[in-house]
């Protein structure tokens, strides 16, 4: 059970659309990510710091993951490329 403040009403509306931008990324197959933004989706009337901290969290792992994709794919590429 999270114990942190409540998000101020500027910051809710941003977090759910942070929410939002996730389930989008999930339609586009990111399937990895999606226990954990259906477990906040859970708290959109009234998030918490805890919630908006662990959307941060997602979205680090995302980039981090899109950018070992790109140098894989710059990786056989390259060894395409060279046969």
């Amino acid at each position: 059970m999270d114990v942190t403040p409540t998000l101020t009403k500027e910051v809710t509306k941003r977090y759910q659309q942070l929410i939002c931008i996730l389930h989008g990324a999930i339609e586009l197959d990111r399937i990895d990510i999606l226990t954990e933004v259906s477990c906040l989706s859970q708290h959109l009337a009234v998030p918490r710091d805890g919630h908006l901290n662990v959307i941060y969290k997602i979205s680090k792992y995302l980039q981090t993951s899109l950018r070992r994709h790109r140098a894989e794919l710059y990786s056989t590429l390259s060894i395409l490329t060279q046969l």
